[in-house]
């Protein structure tokens, strides 16, 4: 399974520019740009990461567990996910009463505009919106949900 969004809270304004300062320096998107920058920061420079790195959080842990016993790579999956949850920066965000309040609320307001969004994605959106975060993404259709701010980045 493909990571496709990372939830990053309380970004600061001079972070964000950094960030898009480093990848105009790079030559690189911004995917990779921040991909290079954990390796670096994680001491693992120089890969080029793919599953879990792919920077993404608003998936659950059975998710991706069923997808590593679907897949062919399941102990090497496994291993990189434990390592990434056992980072003191990964913090696990729950689903609570007020998450599913979010979450009611937001597909409501899709369901009114007629705008179809993938469930996991509305999850992920709640999530952000609980904890006061918005989206890093891929996905363009995270514009549609006004209860959380998001930014669409290209691959």
């Amino acid at each position: 399974m493909a990571i496709k969004a990372l939830t990053i809270r309380n970004l600061p304004p001079t972070l964000a520019e950094a960030l898009d300062r480093e990848k105009r320096r790079r030559g690189q998107s911004l995917n990779q740009t921040v991909i290079d920058l954990l390796g670096q920061g994680l001491g693992s420079p120089g890969v080029r990461p793919n599953g879990l790195s792919r920077l993404a959080g608003g998936w659950s842990e059975d998710e991706l567990r069923t997808g590593f016993l679907l897949g062919g790579r399941r102990e090497r999956n496994e291993s990189e996910l434990d390592a990434f949850l056992a980072n003191p920066v990964v913090q696990v965000l729950p689903i609570d009463a007020e998450t599913s309040h979010h979450y009611a609320e937001i597909v409501a307001d899709l369901r009114k505009a007629g705008t179809a969004v993938p469930t996991n994605d509305v999850w992920i959106a709640a999530t952000a919106a609980r904890n006061g975060a918005s989206v890093l993404t891929f996905d363009e259709h995270f514009q549609h949900i006004g209860r959380v701010g998001s930014v669409v980045v290209g691959v």
